[in-house]
């Protein structure tokens, strides 16, 4: 349960990080103000709902206690959603979906890994085949390319620092097993000596 909190604080950091860029763009008259505020509301009401669904137990009744594929899928639908809304900055949103990914590639099974793949390209033919929205990458003023260099930058140092946490967190499963494993070697040993106080 604390993993699982210590992962959606990240993720509402990630959303916080991802709003300051929008209001770059704002003040660089690329996008209208409110996409900024708008989207950090829906990203930081998406972690509350799932921080309460968390602490009531609900995720517990699943054998996937992380709902990878859920979680994953509504993440994918909003940054489609604001790609589509606000296409001038679509850049930011779908380089938003290499840190969902990568959050969900901490817990996700080769199975989930697979259906989610398979979602996103689904998701990301429509938004590039079906749809005429002029996605963009902004760079045509100082202040647009200050943060799309930002949101590039930032995004690889997230998708670095999930990395660095899931190496964080293996390493410590691995301690944890080989602290069972001495505490059940000194648990055996004990048994074998009982055995031998019982004998004489």
């Amino acid at each position: 349960m604390r993993q699982r909190r210590q992962v959606l604080d990240l993720i509402a950091a990630s959303y916080l990080i991802d709003a300051s860029i929008l209001l770059l763009y704002a003040f660089a008259g690329t996008i209208p103000l409110m996409v900024a505020p708008a989207y950090a509301f829906v990203g930081l009401t998406f972690v509350v709902v799932q921080i309460l669904l968390s602490e009531a137990g609900f995720n517990d009744r699943f054998k996937d206690h992380y709902l990878i594929l859920p979680i994953s899928g509504a993440n994918l639908l909003m940054m489609i959603g604001f790609s589509f809304w606000v296409p001038q900055v679509a850049f930011l949103f779908l380089c938003a979906l290499f840190i969902v990914f990568a959050f969900a590639s901490l817990r996700a099974t080769r199975i989930q890994a697979m259906i989610a793949w398979i979602a996103v390209t689904a998701a990301l033919a429509v938004l590039f085949l079906i749809t005429s929205a002029p996605l963009e990458m902004p760079h045509g003023s100082l202040l647009e390319r200050l943060a799309t260099m930002l949101a590039l930058a930032l995004t690889i140092g997230r998708c670095m620092f999930i990395g660095m946490y899931s190496n964080e967190m293996r390493d410590a499963l691995y301690k944890r097993g080989l602290q069972l494993r001495d505490a059940y070697q000194r648990i055996a040993e004990l048994a074998l000596a009982r055995r031998a106080d019982r004998r004489l």
